[in-house]
């Protein structure tokens, strides 16, 4: 019967969550369209035209997305970068005095805009007017019946993913409405001067608080794995790697000599777990598009499970590759932890582009699998979310025991206890708590927890948040 009905349920213990299904890839660089102090996430081919514009060569960017999305990666986080001066494409719309009324530019800095298109008819009511706001993709957008200019402002705010609009008479008054107009195109949108470090590293504006380039993805905890469109600079990669560790994530870095011995010697710059090193440019078979292998190593990881690694991962569209290598050219690279693409033969038996090498960046050569690091980020990121339900509380035994239980589910899980196959990620653990009343925050409840690798001698220890770094 109506009414109000309660029923209160005992909470259940978390499930592991995504865990390596959940890696979510970062791509940084030059796209047609887009905003540039918020990150954009797209699923899939037509979700990016439609945030980000075309895949077209002239954007290092979108054919970077585009490798990415054709390979099977699913969900993309995109951060665009522009020049110093770009601007939006803009029309002002003129009432029947010639006088200014409207103001209708696209949403984003870029030459794109200059592409897109408005048109002002008669409404179907009387002294109403109807605006339609096209771009090269999708539907042209049709706001009917506008009474006055602002009711338009108030309409495409609510509605356009394209366009904004702004009042520019003086006056409401009879008469200030938009003159009749046939299609006419934007102008003055500009992807700004020659996009330079500066650029990419980003800014960190004081009044409004908007970041843009690496500021900006550093705002997304839930990346895993990100790369830049092309090579940038050396301090640009610096800055990439250091973000990769404040994050907890993995980046890729592409190596901007062409030369086996310059990749190796560039190499020896480096001495970080967070990171790999990757020679050469890849063609795609299906575009001619020329990409970084770098954007290839990190779709391997991205689609890999992450006690997999990328062994027989393969690339079916890459046509060539810049440099040529034989198998002492690979052994040398590997030997240098310096990642590469070479030809192999696929489950398939045909030939096929995959990735040489899954070293590390580490000096320590305890700390250059690659497995290893992402095992550890893994297991870090997913205790912070299955401990996320628990902060805020009062650290009583009842806590205390619903916690442990939540963090040793996930554990077990961890371990294959389960009828999913890829959930065993790890060989066994050995975890120690601490009690309520020796805590103030529910970071310092797990006293110590050891895991242990398959394949790998020596265990590795993980702490939490505010606790040490993660160290072997």
């Amino acid at each position: 019967t109506p009414g109000i009905y309660i029923e209160e349920q005992v909470p259940t213990p978390p499930e592991k969550p995504g865990g390596y299904t959940s890696n979510l890839l970062a791509i940084i660089g030059v796209f047609e369209k887009g905003p540039l102090t918020e990150p954009v996430i797209v699923n899939g081919l037509t979700d990016f035209v439609e945030k980000c514009g075309d895949f077209t060569e002239n954007y290092s960017g979108s054919k970077a997305a585009y490798a990415a999305l054709q390979r099977g990666v699913q969900t993309l986080a995109i951060i665009n970068v522009r020049g110093d001066m770009a601007k939006q494409a803009e029309i002002t719309l003129l009432d029947k005095e010639a006088k200014p009324t409207l103001a209708v530019r696209h949403m984003h800095k870029c030459e794109f805009g200059n592409s897109c298109s408005v048109e002002v008819q008669a409404g179907n009511k009387p002294d109403t007017f109807r605006l339609i706001l096209r771009t090269p993709y999708g539907k042209p957008e049709v706001y009917n019946d506008l009474s006055t200019p602002a009711h338009a402002v108030e309409k495409v705010a609510a509605h356009s993913k394209d366009f904004v609009v702004e009042e520019l008479a003086q006056e409401v008054q009879p008469g200030s409405n938009p003159d009749v107009l046939a299609e006419t195109k934007l102008a003055g949108g500009s992807d700004g001067k020659p996009i330079k470090a500066a650029d990419y590293l980003g800014k960190d504006d004081p009044v409004t608080y908007k970041k843009t380039g690496l500021k900006l993805l550093k705002t997304l905890p839930q990346v895993t794995d990100f790369v830049a469109d092309k090579y940038i600079s050396d301090q640009f990669s610096d800055a990439m790697l250091a973000a990769a560790q404040e994050m907890n994530a993995f980046t890729y870095i592409p190596v901007p000599d062409t030369s086996i011995v310059g990749a190796i010697s560039m190499r020896q710059n480096y001495d970080t777990e967070f990171g790999h090193f990757v020679l050469g440019q890849a063609k795609s078979k299906s575009r001619g598009w020329v990409v970084p292998a770098a954007v290839y190593d990190a779709i391997a990881h991205v689609l890999c499970p992450v006690q997999d690694g990328t062994a027989g991962f393969w690339f079916g569209d890459i046509e060539s590759t810049d440099i040529p290598l034989t198998a002492a050219d690979i052994e040398n690279l590997t030997t240098n932890q310096v990642v590469c693409l070479s030809w192999i033969v696929n489950e398939k038996r045909e030939n096929a582009m995959a990735l040489q090498s899954d070293f590390t960046l580490a000096a320590d050569a305890r700390l250059r699998q690659t497995y290893r690091r992402r095992v550890n980020s893994l297991i870090v990121r997913d205790l912070e979310m299955v401990t996320t339900p628990y902060r805020s509380k009062h650290l009583s035994d009842g806590w205390f025991a619903q916690y442990e239980i939540a963090i040793r589910h996930y554990l077990d899980k961890l371990k294959g206890r389960s009828d999913d196959l890829n959930s065993e990620v790890i060989q066994d653990y050995k975890i120690s708590f601490r009690r309520p009343d020796e805590i103030g925050n529910v970071d310092e409840a797990i006293e110590e927890l050891r895991i242990k690798l398959f394949n790998i001698a020596d265990k590795i220890t993980i702490r939490l948040m505010s606790a040490a770094d993660l160290t072997a």
